[in-house]
């Protein structure tokens, strides 16, 4: 080491000939570094500023984000207000089986639900549908259009009631459930749904993208045609909330015969009373019976020695027919409904055979959909009947257990829109 030291300070004595020891001037470097550094300060400045901006504004879009995708939960629909509650996937209205394995009935009732709120925020009646849809984007986002499950494999349930197969509900447009609410009124809603425990090992793998889709109906319309011309038999109508199948018409007058059972007597659903209900079905195999009543109390039409149409106001249902158009009247607007019940005559008309005691070879199967009275009287102690397995017999007056009331209305033409 202290050669080393010894040889640099020798080398500091060297005198190099022609060597001028002048002072060299570093001031114009010195201007030249001052001002680059000034100008990479400024750069570095506005750079610190520009990326402090872009995260402000990327954090305040996320919140942005957030905020709109909770306000994305509350949609309108007309004057209905639906508000959608997240679910553990966070996933509000839309519907996701991926992944799902078959379950019975009894553990699928057991699912969080998708549930909402419908409040009518109007100063009218107004009454809804609420639809499970295929999500078509999320289907071709997800590329999975040909990895879809079949909706025989879908069971739904709507606020804890009977379980149905969704394929079922494809002739209503996939309608799973039907109301109103008067101005102010609200209703709150439970969606479940899961895969069938009879589904095979095909449905591992397939998916399923569906959404909650609500679509409201202005009451105070009337009459209008979902299929045909209106005026044909078997044609449906929609007036307000109810439907129906036409089962004559004429120059003036059109007839139907309403979709469902109404929601009466002892052993109603939870739904809204005295109008139709899509699980009021009278007796029908594998389902809870709704909405069955006596046709009466007495066989008040006794001393009449021949099958005549013999409804009237002796009859237990004629309350609820009264109610009902109160109720077309009120909601549908539509005051000149008459509103009974269907009568022999009509049903031989459309094809139920008396000797053979069916209605099944009648064309139109909407007759026998459920089961219900006629108004006709079979003998002194019975009234006519269909059943939803087709049958067509007379049953005794005071049977409470296995027909409910399935309206006819006759209305003007004048009441379509």
């Amino acid at each position: 080491m202290g050669k080393r030291n010894q040889t640099i300070r020798n080398k500091r004595k060297i005198k190099v000939n022609g060597y001028k020891n002048s002072k060299t001037d570093f001031s114009g470097v010195n201007k030249v570094i001052s001002k680059g550094l000034s100008r990479e300060i400024k750069f570095t400045i506005i750079s610190i500023f520009a990326v402090t901006i872009v995260m402000i504004s990327s954090a305040f879009a996320v919140f942005s984000s957030i905020d709109k995708t909770k306000d994305a939960n509350t949609l309108t629909v007309g004057t209905l207000n639906v508000a959608f509650s997240d679910n553990e996937n966070g996933m509000g209205n839309i519907i996701n089986l991926n992944g799902a394995y078959p379950e019975p009935d009894s553990d699928g009732l057991k699912e969080e639900p998708y549930s909402f709120k419908l409040t009518n925020s109007g100063n009218v009646d107004v009454g809804y549908k609420i639809k499970i849809l295929d999500d078509k984007d999320m289907i071709k986002e997800d590329e999975c259009e040909n990895n879809l499950l079949d909706k025989n494999n879908i069971r739904v349930s709507v606020d804890g009631k009977d379980a149905f197969t969704l394929s079922n509900a494809e002739g209503n447009d996939y309608v799973v459930e039907t109301g109103y609410l008067s101005a102010g009124q609200n209703k709150e809603y439970s969606i479940r749904i899961w895969l069938s425990d009879e589904s095979g090992n095909e449905v591992l793998g397939r998916h399923y993208h569906g959404k909650i889709v609500i679509e409201s109906q202005n009451t105070s319309t009337l009459c209008s045609t979902i299929n045909g011309s209106g005026t044909t038999v078997g044609d449906e109508i929609v007036c307000g909330t109810e439907e129906f199948n036409v089962i004559s018409s004429d120059e003036n007058t059109i007839t139907m015969l309403a979709k469902y059972n109404l929601n009466v007597g002892a052993n109603k659903t939870t739904s809204t009373e005295n109008i139709q209900d899509k699980d009021v079905l009278g007796k029908k195999p594998n389902v809870v019976t709704y909405g069955n009543i006596a046709f009466s109390s007495t066989n008040y039409w006794s001393y009449i020695t021949d099958s005549n149409f013999i409804y009237n106001e002796n009859s237990n249902i004629y309350e609820y027919l009264n109610s009902y158009k109160n109720y077309l009247s009120n909601r549908a607007k539509i005051s000149d409904a008459v509103v009974t019940l269907l009568s022999k005559e009509q049903a031989e008309a459309l094809g139920c055979d008396l000797g053979g005691a069916n209605c099944s070879s009648s064309r139109y199967k909407f007759l026998y959909t459920t089961s219900y009275w006629l108004g006709s009287s079979g003998d002194a102690n019975s009234i006519y009947t269909i059943s939803s397995d087709g049958n067509y017999s007379k049953t005794s007056y005071n049977n409470a257990n296995d027909f409910g009331v399935r309206p006819v209305v006759s209305i003007t033409k004048k009441s379509f829109k």
